[in-house]
């Protein structure tokens, strides 16, 4: 454990936001994306690394394995799935 990261009473830190995200690797959609039918806390799955993770080619996909998104994103709008990460279900809406 690093200093940044060790336990301290004045900084606290988010050992998900400093992990490094490579490709194959799942993540978790930090915003909305309404026009895309993705809510925050959606998983994907890296297909792409750009810029030395910069941004992120991340494809989102359905419990039965159905793409419903194929979509760039900047590092700010993902993060790593952490260990004390659980997955949910939810229903899509289609109209999306």
């Amino acid at each position: 454990m690093n200093a940044r990261c060790g336990w301290s009473p004045v900084i606290r830190c988010n050992i998900n936001e400093m992990v490094e995200i490579h490709e194959h690797q799942r993540v978790v959609l930090k915003e909305d994306l309404p026009t895309l039918g993705l809510a925050a806390g959606d998983v994907g799955t890296v297909v792409h690394v750009y810029d030395g993770g910069k941004g992120f080619e991340v494809e989102f996909f359905t419990l039965t394995g159905e793409t419903i998104a194929v979509q760039t994103l900047a590092k700010a709008q993902v993060r790593s799935v952490g260990p004390r990460d659980v997955s949910h279900a939810r229903s899509r809406d289609d109209a999306a």
